[in-house]
């Protein structure tokens, strides 16, 4: 009874605080935003490190602002979230964003988390996704993704923030939690079309050294 409440308890305030300290980020922080136009026109499915996640929520409100979209509380964004315990905590957070979260990962509920992301994106939703979560390796790229982006046929862009200052994290996704008062540099990569000629394998391949690129 006592860890059930202490459960509760715990997904009650830890996405409220979290949300409390990056906002503080990101209202004491110096932004440098790097999108090309044509990566954020239609559809797409959003691709970002499980390390990277802390900054993802105000940086697509960035890119719905640059699409002229004025109203961040009703959008069509859903995010795969895994079906583990502790996902509970970044649903709850999303929501704060307004994001929708999709529960399902490569361990539980994938199957039925991909024939939702699916349905969404064909009437005219975005979906992202860490394709290294929930937990890992680090920088590794799990089937969903691939299969995904090649059933849908929509593109894939990748969401890379990289903040100057900031606490690294001793997880397995080595997770960047950025300081306040620093500068974080965001980055919508080019559009990745993915050849449903190569095998899986070979797919998931180019997506880890597209997500790896250069950003300079």
């Amino acid at each position: 009874m006592i860890k059930h409440l202490k459960k509760k308890l715990l997904f009650l305030l830890a996405p409220r605080v979290l949300y409390a300290f990056l906002w503080l980020v990101y209202k004491t922080s110096k932004h440098r935003f790097h999108i090309p136009q044509e990566s954020i026109q239609d559809s797409f499915i959003a691709t970002f490190w499980h390390g990277e996640i802390p900054m993802q929520g105000f940086f697509y409100h960035h890119i719905l602002k640059k699409l002229n979209h004025r109203d961040l509380k009703h959008f069509r964004y859903g995010v795969l979230i895994s079906e583990h315990s502790d996902g509970e905590i970044a649903t709850r957070l999303y929501e704060m964003y307004g994001f929708t979260s999709i529960r399902g990962s490569s361990t539980r509920g994938g199957a039925k988390a991909l024939i939702d992301a699916l349905n969404k994106l064909k009437n005219g939703w975005n979906i992202g996704l860490t394709p290294d979560g929930p937990k890992g390796p680090y920088h590794s790229v799990a089937k969903g993704a691939v299969i995904m982006a090649l059933k849908s046929q929509k593109k894939i862009i990748g969401l890379r923030v990289e903040p100057k200052k900031f606490w690294q994290l001793k997880s397995w996704d080595k997770m960047k939690l950025p300081k306040p008062f620093g500068v974080i540099d965001y980055y919508v990569l080019p559009p990745l079309w993915l050849d449903s000629n190569l095998s899986i394998e070979e797919n998931q391949a180019i997506l880890k050294t597209y997500l790896e690129q250069d950003l300079l």
